[in-house]
């Protein structure tokens, strides 16, 4: 099976292990979200415009906050610890704050089931547990991306203007470098998590998150392992 999406990795956790034994040999993960990305807590503070001409970030926010996917693409406390990952000049929040973050909001009258929500979706799959088939992780790397956020203050309004500035790192244009490669500390040979299943990772230089799905050697690599006999 061929995704991009952390629902597959939450998926294989709920089958049973027969069912996977029988119907899948290989996930081909894709551009994994693993330890989620810098646009995610973007996305449900401040709104995120996705580079589109004419939008702004509050234009879509009351949307991107509607998606469930978006409290799942929250960076998580598994993989970035107690890095701060939103900063003010009252406090900064790593990971493992954000529900006191949204219950801050909720407090100044925005955002009233941010902590709920937060609580109830965001850790769905951020321990990493082994999907308990062999995997493939492909993701480029060398594109400037977001990773963490400045406000000039710490009210609701003040998270509506958006950040003063914005912590840049590696990764593929919308995940860190560090969520790419949280699965490989995790499943990877020597992790010693399930080794009865290979894990091998595939990368890519200077592909975006989406462009890599466009990118003729990583276009190879999938026919080449989907055409292998030992898929």
């Amino acid at each position: 099976t061929i995704s991009r999406c952390l629902y597959s990795l939450w998926f294989l956790n709920q089958m049973p292990q027969g069912w996977k034994d029988k119907f899948l040999h290989r996930w081909i993960a894709t551009s994994g979200v693993f330890g989620g990305a810098g646009t995610g807590i973007l996305q449900l503070l401040s709104g995120s415009s996705e580079g589109i001409p004419g939008v702004t970030g509050m234009t879509v926010r009351d949307e991107q906050r509607s998606y469930e996917s978006s409290m799942i693409l929250v960076p998580t406390a598994q993989v970035w610890g107690g890095e701060p990952l939103v900063a003010t000049p009252a406090r900064n929040y790593s990971a493992a704050e954000f529900g006191e973050l949204f219950s801050g909001l909720a407090a100044d009258g925005d955002f009233a089931h941010g902590a709920e929500r937060w609580a109830a979706l965001a850790n769905l799959t951020a321990d990493l547990e082994h999907p308990g088939v062999n995997v493939t992780h492909m993701y480029s790397f060398g594109v400037a991306t977001k990773t963490a956020f400045r406000y000039c203050g710490s009210s609701a309004r003040d998270f509506q203007r958006g950040p003063v500035e914005t912590k840049m790192g590696d990764g593929d244009g919308t995940v860190p470098l560090r969520s790419l490669q949280s699965v490989e500390q995790r499943w990877g040979a020597g992790a010693g998590a399930r080794q009865q299943f290979d894990f091998t990772a595939r990368t890519y230089a200077k592909c975006t998150h989406n462009g890599i799905l466009k990118n003729q050697d990583y276009i190879s690599d999938v026919l080449s392992i989907l055409s292998s006999p030992s898929v």
